[in-house]
């Protein structure tokens, strides 16, 4: 065999191989670190200590509750934990993580969805607010506050809520609940308030109503 033949073969199949090899590995080293996140890592020290470690707790809203989880799409997610909550103990975690950490905290939360999501429909809903006002007055102020600050539930008058939960958000919120949580369906008569939806529709344009300057300059419930 000819020297000058086999270091050709030799060094040419050495490249083949290396070529086959960076083509299995480079999903592992292709990207720069900076834009890696852990998001089970990124939940377990920012969000369980309120949320719990499985996304259940009693002092947090139910992260992993499907019926949340399947209305809630990955972008509202990730709004929702990077606005938080002014006033209501939810820092805007924008502020202390970045965007890819963010979208890694959303992705690792949607992994506990168990149904297919439902596309809710867009637009605004148009009620009667003064019969909204007077059925939230009837059916919600117990737990939401009377003028929606919040209480044994969370706060619906909180700009940062209103600024990423759609009306339809709100609306299918309502009609479904959260099984397993003191928030039943109010639709129907085996709802906790027996609302049609034309009166659900109300409610929700009610509390979309805060989302004004003089809405949000209302006093918060404590």
């Amino acid at each position: 065999m000819k020297p000058a033949w086999f270091a050709a073969s030799f060094f040419g199949a050495l490249f083949v191989a290396g070529g086959l090899l960076f083509a299995v590995y480079a999903p592992i080293f292709s990207g720069p670190p900076e834009e890696k996140a852990d998001g089970k890592a990124l939940y377990a020290r920012n969000c369980a200590a309120c949320h719990g470690a499985t996304g259940t707790s009693l002092t947090a809203p139910d992260l992993s509750n499907d019926d949340f989880l399947v209305i809630t799409p990955h972008g509202t997610l990730e709004a929702m934990i990077a606005q938080g909550r002014p006033g209501r103990g939810m820092p805007a975690w924008s502020e202390a993580m970045r965007p890819v950490e963010i979208r890694a905290v959303a992705a690792y939360v949607k992994e506990w969805q168990r149904s297919p999501s439902v596309e809710l429909p867009q637009g605004r809903i148009r009620g009667d607010v003064e019969e909204g006002e007077r059925l939230y007055a009837s059916a919600c102020a117990a737990c939401h506050g009377v003028s929606g600050g919040g209480g044994s539930a969370p706060a619906l008058n909180n700009s940062a809520f209103l600024k990423v939960a759609s009306d339809h958000f709100i609306r299918a919120t309502v009609i479904n609940g959260r099984p397993g949580t003191p928030m039943r369906s109010f639709l129907g008569p085996q709802g906790l308030a027996n609302l049609s939806h034309r009166e659900i529709d109300s409610v929700v344009t009610y509390v979309r109503g805060w989302e004004s300057s003089e809405g949000r300059s209302r006093r918060a419930d404590r």
